[in-house]
């Protein structure tokens, strides 16, 4: 991996990056470019539109019969104009010299890029991990570059994953926001009845009596909680 300056150009990387940060990002409204119009460009297509992105749009003069009809088509070959104002690039063409352009561009304008084809002299910022879904829960899983071996490693993971936990995050989503809508609680009081209910009790709960059981439980701990913030009312 090399290290950039801001105008783009490259310069020697002082030490090697012991691992990329991971983050999940929230690209609801966030305008995002795809450059390239091939199965790679369809994948990153779909995979935007179902995370919730509302702004993709996407660069070629030729786009695959697949493309997602939710994306904005610019049937043009690439040009700096094109990400001008955006917040997310996808380099996806089958042209190594494109994909390094893109690449380029982004560097100068600060934009984060992800490059579909490897490259160490113009590699982007970041990659996208193999990832499983299931209901609320989401597993994602890098492994130093090797896509193969991510995919089999989210694999296992998926099949071995306590699906009493999937049902404990879909209750939360619910469950979550009136806890924290409890004002009249001190806040250490709310981020303690979240941790109770986020572990092995409130999946054990929800095992035995569903969401029903969980938010009876919470309704007794509430009233419990007010009466100690009453006697002490500082964490």
């Amino acid at each position: 991996m090399q290290k950039w300056t801001r105008n783009g150009t490259r310069c020697k990387l002082s030490s090697e990056v012991p691992f990329l940060y991971p983050l999940i990002l929230d690209i609801t409204n966030r305008p995002v470019v795809i450059v390239g119009g091939g199965r790679v460009a369809v994948r990153k297509a779909k995979g935007l539109l179902a995370a919730g992105a509302t702004c993709v749009t996407v660069v070629s003069p030729e786009v695959d019969a697949d493309m997602p009809c939710g994306v904005r088509l610019i049937p043009e070959t690439f040009r700096a104009e094109h990400i001008e104002g955006v917040s997310l690039v996808f380099a996806a063409t089958n042209l190594p010299k494109v994909n390094e352009d893109v690449v380029l561009e982004c560097r100068r304008r600060n934009i984060l890029v992800n490059r579909a084809d490897a490259d160490d002299d113009a590699c982007g910022d970041f990659s996208t991990p193999a990832l499983s879904r299931d209901g609320e829960v989401m597993v994602t899983v890098s492994a130093g570059g090797n896509a193969a071996l991510a995919a089999k490693i989210r694999d296992e993971v998926a099949v071995g994953l306590d699906r009493r936990w999937i049902a404990l995050a879909a209750v939360l989503q619910k469950v979550r926001p009136m806890v924290r809508a409890r004002k009249d609680l001190a806040q250490c009081r709310r981020a303690e009845m979240l941790r109770e209910i986020s572990g092995n009790l409130g999946r054990d709960i929800v095992e035995r009596e569903g969401e029903a059981g969980l938010l009876q439980w919470i309704e007794k701990r509430l009233a419990t909680m007010e009466s100690q913030s009453s006697e002490t009312p500082r964490c």
